[in-house]
């Protein structure tokens, strides 16, 4: 891992619908290699008792981060959410959760509403090949879609 570029991963859960034991057993393995915060939140009913978020801060630019340290980054983070998340989460059927990537100049988002419970997850997998798609020429946010009539994942830019 590539120690000169700063960023954080952050794991929030609301306290309306979990507690401190939870985020105990959400601890991923790489917590002394990168900066992580795990934390509870509160959040209006509306969201639901079981909501959450996992924000990726990344200090740099989206074009001057190296590919090799954005591909073992999400590889870490996919192989926490196999380990962990999926089945934690899968316990919460109608958990509200999003997963946000923070770059200096762009940021990525994507609701697991809005996509099959089953491939929420493969977002870290697949977000290092639909990077190159962003244009921040037109826009700045960014929403990852998962496409399940040709099973595929895509950015599109906020309108």
């Amino acid at each position: 891992m590539k120690k000169n570029i700063n960023h954080t991963v952050k794991l929030g859960l609301n306290s309306s619908g979990f507690k401190g034991k939870n985020l105990d057993s959400l601890t991923p393995s790489f917590m002394t290699d990168r900066k992580t915060e795990l934390f509870l939140f509160w959040e209006p009913s509306y969201n639901g008792p079981h909501s959450w978020i996992i924000d990726v801060v990344i200090v740099g630019t989206i074009y001057k981060i190296g590919e090799s340290f954005l591909s073992e980054l999400f590889a870490d983070l996919y192989d926490w959410s196999k380990k962990k998340l999926f089945s934690f989460f899968k316990k919460y059927p109608n958990n509200a959760g999003a997963i946000i990537i923070n770059f200096k100049d762009v940021k990525i988002i994507c609701y697991n509403y809005y996509v099959p419970e089953d491939k929420f997850f493969e977002f870290f997998d697949i977000l290092p090949k639909l990077l190159p798609t962003i244009d921040k020429e037109k826009s700045k946010e960014w929403f990852a879609v998962y496409d399940s009539e040709n099973q595929k994942w895509r950015l599109q830019p906020e309108r």
